[in-house]
């Protein structure tokens, strides 16, 4: 019996102890940028605010940086030049632990030595939606060729992602980086173009230096031509949502999604990605089947206690034998104390009908001109119209030519006497 509890016991350990699984280096260089992944099961989001670093058992101030991608969570940060024993701590956040939920401290130790790291990359990952760079360092005192590679996740698994020392907006690279000359101190942008890309992916740059490398994942969530180059059998009611809200406060939207084929689609999922995970939530996750021409209801709830910009898109996918996709890419910026011009009125998402616009504009345009035309009309007659007859005037008239007569007879007299 003694035995069968230890087992349990044992068991039960194993299962608590793998509730988290963190994924890292343990001993660094001074000057490295530090990388940590972080799997489980968490029933809210890993923000910045909850994640600090310890040096010993005091809390220090470092550049770094947190974000989902997919189902797990990455930690970077760069390291200060001083060796000794580190510690980043992740605080507040429920997650399942076996069969129950908890809130204890995650906790993640690694060392600093006293050597100098070849080079370092910021950031320690990328989340984005558009071409980008990343910055590389030489913290050694003579010169470093550092070789790249890049490697395919998922999605996109083609050839055409392009890193190149210009500026991919401005200049179109012909051939991929693979390797980056920097002299000691230099610092060099790696530019990265996604333009060709046509579908969300997740790629890993690798950059060695002899024995030393980085490993740093690069979740593209978005393309240029992602409406361009896939079928739209499922459509938006929107093409994208740009919106303002205020901290603090929960507020939700709704959004249609309507079935455009000729045939009834099943087995449909629907995520969110980029930085939108546990800011937005969705009133759906999957359904069985969307019949022909039928329109699907969708609220997404929006609530964030941190200021800021939260970017992704809401995917719509079908997993019955097919690739059909539909993208809605989503801005959403927090401020403190914002008030919306909506009120506390549900948002709807849904593009204006262009044709129903432009009649709507037709016929105000009718309306404004009869009402000018009119105004002008009933102006000129009301100017033109006789002025009403003042008889008391009129009647007042003579008695003043009287008068003035008998004035003039007398000044005449007056003259006459004189002379």
């Amino acid at each position: 019996m003694k035995k069968l509890a230890l087992v349990f016991g044992l068991i039960l350990m194993i299962s608590f102890a793998s509730a988290v699984e963190l994924v890292g280096k343990t001993d660094f260089y001074s000057g490295e940028t530090f990388q940590l992944k972080v799997s489980g099961n968490f029933l809210e989001p890993i923000t910045k605010d909850k994640v600090n670093f310890f040096r010993g058992h005091v809390e220090i101030p470092l550049e770094y940086d947190v974000a989902r991608i997919q189902d797990d969570y990455y930690i970077y940060a760069l390291l200060p030049q001083n060796s000794g024993d580190y510690s980043v701590q992740i605080k507040e956040v429920n997650y399942m632990k076996g069969i129950y939920s908890s809130d204890e401290d995650i906790e993640f130790n690694f060392t600093i030595s006293a050597g100098i790291a070849p080079f370092r990359v910021v950031p320690g990952f990328k989340l984005v939606k558009d071409d980008f760079y990343l910055e590389v360092q030489n913290l050694k005192d003579n010169s470093i060729n550092v070789l790249l590679n890049i490697q395919a996740k998922s999605g996109d698994t083609s050839s055409d992602f392009f890193a190149s020392l210009f500026n991919t907006k401005t200049t179109e690279p012909t051939s991929d980086l693979s390797q980056v000359i920097l002299k000691s101190g230099e610092t060099k942008k790696i530019y990265f173009s996604t333009s060709k890309l046509k579908e969300p992916s997740i790629k890993e740059l690798k950059l060695y230096y002899g024995n030393f490398s980085y490993g740093i994942p690069i979740y593209i969530y978005a393309t240029n031509n992602i409406n361009e180059e896939l079928p739209r059998r499922m459509e938006f009611s929107a093409s994208q949502i740009d919106i303002s809200l205020s901290t603090n406060e929960q507020k939700s939207g709704t959004i249609y999604l309507e079935n455009t084929k000729n045939a009834t689609l099943q087995n449909i999922s629907f995520s969110l990605s980029g930085s939108l995970f546990g800011i937005a939530n969705l009133s759906v996750y999957e359904i069985e089947e969307l019949k022909q021409g039928e329109k699907l209801r969708i609220e997404i709830y929006f609530y964030s206690s941190e200021q800021g910009t939260f970017e992704g898109e809401l995917r719509a996918k079908v997993n019955s034998g097919s690739t059909l996709n539909s993208y809605l890419p989503i801005k959403i910026k927090f401020i403190p104390d914002y008030v919306s011009t909506e009120g506390s009125s549900e948002l709807i998402f849904e593009d204006e009908d262009t044709e129903g616009s432009s009649f709507s504009w037709l016929g105000w345009t009718i309306i404004v001109v009869v009402i000018l035309g009119g105004s002008f009309f009933l102006y000129r007659k009301l100017k033109s119209k006789p002025k009403p007859l003042n008889l008391l005037k009129r009647a007042e008239e003579p008695e003043k030519r009287k008068r003035s007569k008998a004035v003039e007879d007398f000044l005449k007299r007056q003259k006459d006497s004189e002379n």
